[in-house]
């Protein structure tokens, strides 16, 4: 799959523009993503703000779901669990993956990083496969 053809991972959506995500990587049970630091992001503490987040996070346990076959499938969120563990100030990556497939329904976790290094942030998301 080309990272390089202006998808995330094979789709397009306008949110994905909206924040400016990057497909990074995809294997067959996970996918990572970068969410570029912006002052559009920024909420009114100056930090990223939790809905930049959970785009990034939402986005990309998606794509760990679908990464067994992501060009044949989609994915509709069921259900998507984020906790906040601090601040950032920076470009954050988000590490995902399939934790289980079974059918069509997915589950995944994922952990968000900031430039340091850091945890920022943790999900947990159900998600159910549809066919494009």
């Amino acid at each position: 799959m080309n990272l390089d053809d202006g998808t995330f991972f094979g789709i397009r959506a306008a949110v994905v523009d909206l924040f400016d995500l990057k497909a990074q990587e995809l294997s067959d049970d996970a996918a990572t993503a970068i969410l570029p630091w912006s002052e559009r992001f920024l909420n009114a503490a100056g930090t990223v703000s939790g809905p930049a987040i959970v785009a990034l996070l939402d986005f990309t346990l998606a794509a760990a779901a679908r990464a067994h076959d992501p060009l044949h499938w989609r994915v509709a969120t069921l259900d998507l669990s984020t906790k906040f563990l601090r601040p950032s100030r920076s470009t954050l990556l988000a590490e995902c993956r399939c934790d289980y497939r079974g059918g069509r329904t997915c589950f995944a976790s994922g952990v968000v990083y900031d430039s340091d290094g850091a945890k920022v942030a943790i999900a947990n998301g159900v998600f159910m496969l549809t066919q494009t």
